[in-house]
């Protein structure tokens, strides 16, 4: 039986998701994009506020705030219809998500700022980084700030 999480509707959450087994799971254009139109199918659905997001080839970070409706029914919502939609692509059968979404919530505005700050340098802060200047990475909210 699944352990029921409980959220503070005023607060924003550091969010992730990991693919099983770390394994890449948005190595794609196609992947990337059809990551974020769950996030928007989603959003029109069950409204939230995103300051922050970076999607990577075995996970994604995002910086969000439920307006109305559950951080877990939001999460599941976007991870189900991604799920569907890879695989459907790949013609994968099982899990493509490691384990449910972390959350953390953020009490301060100085923690927004700190973890906006790593959400945003994930593209370069890897074993091999994949861009040499954050703007420079297509798939985060970086370069709107």
């Amino acid at each position: 039986m699944t352990r029921r999480r409980e959220f503070n509707p005023d607060s924003y959450y550091h969010v992730i998701m990991r693919g099983n087994n770390r394994q890449p799971i948005f190595s794609t254009k196609e992947d990337m994009n059809e990551l974020k139109r769950a996030f928007s199918y989603v959003h029109d659905r069950y409204p939230f506020t995103i300051l922050a997001w970076c999607f990577m080839t075995n996970h994604y970070h995002i910086l969000i705030k439920p307006k109305e409706d559950s951080l877990s029914k939001i999460m599941a919502m976007i991870n189900r219809r991604y799920n569907y939609s890879y695989s459907k692509r790949y013609g994968h059968v099982g899990r493509i998500y490691q384990k449910r979404f972390f959350a953390k919530e953020i009490a301060s505005a100085h923690g927004l700022l700190v973890v906006s700050s790593y959400i945003h340098r994930n593209p370069i802060q890897t074993s091999t980084p994949l861009v040499t200047r954050l703007a420079h990475y297509p798939y985060s909210s970086f370069p709107y700030y």
